[in-house]
């Protein structure tokens, strides 16, 4: 039992992954979704909740408490018309990833954090296999996406999930590299899959983890060879992209450059987002927010969070965030995790809400705390 404890977060997250291989797979094949995950998410979540009450985490509920205020505020403004179950789902996810990242953070002080790093180098070499497997026998179940555009993301339901895992492997796998001088020995299981996922935010990363070590860890006496690397890089990840994601020189002709790298996203502004606002809001859902049909989300992060709690509710939420993820003095690896990460946010959605991509996010927690040196 007092193994159990000590391995409960490892073991609740490489169970996550294998559930949600197994729910992908009835989805594509069966066409039925298991909802498993959803009411095991629904207990972990009321678990944390009382585990806080038990601990007198009260202060922690502050924060929380304001921004379902500010929920109940903008449907008010909107007389409540638009106020549903799905509603107050995708409101407990945008809460569960806070919830459950402060709850890491007071679980590892007290316990060792490398039976978590155990489990993330297993689904690291499970999920290569996977891919492996995909491509071999061309596996439509492991693709990740559905009609003509390449990519194979294993066990992951979603592309987003995907991309923000491999966006924290790579992550690991540098800053592994920074800190001992050494390649880590899992490097090309991330690195090969982040090439074949096939999302234009995993090639934006890896072209900002290049600058980021050309520009601040390359010894300066390379700096020629640092400039010509920082200009032959990105060009190489666009010609990959090309290669990989034909439909976006299709979708820039037709649409333009902004919908092909958004993905029609600010179409899905302008058609559905937009209309509801200048329809429904009032004043007051300027500044607290108003969602209404979760359909009419644009599916970039910021953006979404913005229509949801407001102006208001936005830097408030903005700022639990941080202080639930970054819990040491920021230095430079965090600021490049929140400037990366905020770009491809901005550019995708799913991030704040996605009560699966929150449990990779306690793995970057604690790389962040691990690696946490002022000369890294």
């Amino acid at each position: 039992m007092n193994s159990f404890k000590k391995n409960i977060i490892p073991i609740i997250i490489l169970a996550f992954y294998i559930l949600e291989g197994i729910s992908k797979y009835y989805l594509i094949y069966k066409n039925t979704r298991i909802e498993i995950t959803r009411y095991l998410r629904l207990l972990i979540f009321i678990l944390i909740f009382f585990y806080f009450v038990y601990k007198r985490k009260y202060t922690f509920f502050i924060m929380p408490i304001i921004l379902f205020l500010f929920f109940l505020m903008g449907q008010y403004a909107m007389s409540f018309s638009y106020l549903n179950f799905e509603l107050i789902i995708v409101f407990s996810k945008y809460l569960f990833v806070l919830f459950l990242l402060e709850f890491s953070y007071e679980y590892f002080k007290n316990n060792n954090n490398k039976p978590l790093f155990k489990a993330f180098n297993w689904i690291i070499i499970i999920n290569f296999i996977f891919i492996f497997l995909g491509i071999l026998f061309k596996i439509h179940f492991l693709k990740t996406y559905y009609g003509e555009r390449f990519g194979y993301n294993g066990l992951f339901i979603t592309s987003a999930t995907a991309t923000y895992f491999y966006m924290v492997a790579l992550f690991y796998v540098f800053m592994y590299f920074l800190k001992h001088k050494k390649i880590h020995k899992l490097s090309l299981f991330v690195i090969i899959p982040s090439f074949i996922i096939g999302t234009k935010s995993i090639y934006l990363f890896i072209s900002f983890l290049v600058i980021y070590y050309f520009i601040f860890k390359k010894p300066r006496k390379y700096i020629v060879k640092n400039i010509v690397t920082l200009i032959l890089v990105p060009c190489v990840l666009f010609g990959v992209l090309l290669i990989f994601i034909p439909s976006f020189l299709r979708i820039n002709k037709a649409h333009g450059l902004l919908s092909a790298i958004l993905s029609y996203r600010d179409l899905l502004y302008i058609e559905k987002t937009l209309p509801f606002v200048h329809k429904n809001w009032q004043i007051v859902n300027y500044l607290f927010g108003g969602q209404g049909l979760f359909k009419n989300r644009t599916q970039m992060g910021f953006v979404d969070l913005f229509t949801f709690f407001g102006i208001v509710g936005f830097f408030i939420y903005l700022y639990a965030y941080y202080k639930t993820m970054f819990r040491e003095k920021i230095n430079l690896s965090s600021i490049f995790i929140i400037v990366s990460f905020g770009i491809v946010v901005f550019l995708g959605g799913n991030f704040f809400y996605s009560a699966t991509i929150a449990f990779y996010l306690i793995i970057l927690q604690q790389i962040l705390y691990d690696f946490h040196d002022e000369n890294l």
